[in-house]
């Protein structure tokens, strides 16, 4: 078994079944066989292929259950890599009417590529210029505070993460 509960808790109780956030985790992390917890306790696993450490995942709504414009918050799994780098960043579920209706797949999948390279440290804000600071990314045209929503959940689940993605397996 992938033993997915370690980052979604003792059972799934969302829509998302254990197969396909199986699926998204293969999406960040091609090669890897399967998940072991952090000794911090956090809900956040080592992503591991036959015993070689990859990088770690992440679910936002475990961390940092932030409610969007539906009341629900969106869950978004994280992959951060072993030099601290976001290596991918899916939307796993969501229960946003505006995602639904008035932004295709395509747009979501370029706002969160944009998350891609960038050091999980590093604070990301939606629009403007990027500086020393902060790094800037362009927001989803129709679902604004959707995307700050999805932006404030991953940065408060990293900065919650830290203490499982800082120590070295």
């Amino acid at each position: 078994m992938f033993f997915v509960s370690l980052i979604t808790g003792a059972s799934v109780a969302s829509a998302v079944d254990q197969v396909t956030l199986w699926s998204h985790i293969h999406e960040i992390f091609s090669p890897a066989t399967d998940l072991a917890p952090t000794p911090q306790g956090l809900p956040v696993a080592q992503v591991r292929a036959d015993g070689e450490h990859l990088g770690h995942i992440l679910l936002t709504d475990r961390l940092a259950p932030i409610p969007a414009y539906s009341r629900y918050p969106i869950s978004v799994l994280v992959g951060v890599d072993p030099e601290g780098l976001i290596r991918g960043v899916r939307i796993v579920e969501h229960q946003e009417p505006i995602l639904g209706a008035g932004v295709d797949q395509a747009g979501l999948d370029r706002f969160v590529s944009q998350y891609h390279g960038l050091p999980y440290e590093r604070t990301v804000r939606i629009g403007g210029d990027s500086s020393d600071r902060h790094q800037a990314i362009d927001g989803v045209t129709g679902a604004t505070i959707t995307a700050m929503v999805i932006n404030a959940s991953i940065m408060r689940a990293l900065e919650l993460a830290a203490p499982a993605l800082q120590a070295q397996p």
